[in-house]
């Protein structure tokens, strides 16, 4: 495993670690939800895009060896 793949892997659980932690605020009733709404808006957007990277790259490992 390279360290691109293991960076992107740690920004995919960074960024559901945060989810998370939003998702926990808008259930408790924080007053401002902006951020956290933010929060959980982005991590749709990039995580997957993150994981396709990651399941491209382990999968092509595989298929060349």
């Amino acid at each position: 495993m390279n360290i691109k793949a293991i960076i992107s892997f740690a920004v995919v659980l960074l960024l559901l670690f945060l989810d998370w932690a939003a998702l926990h605020d808008i259930i408790k009733g924080e007053p401002d939800l902006t951020l956290e709404y933010a929060m959980v808006a982005s991590s749709l957007i990039v995580v997957p895009f993150l994981l396709n990277y990651l399941l491209r790259k382990s999968s092509s490992g595989i298929d060349s060896a």
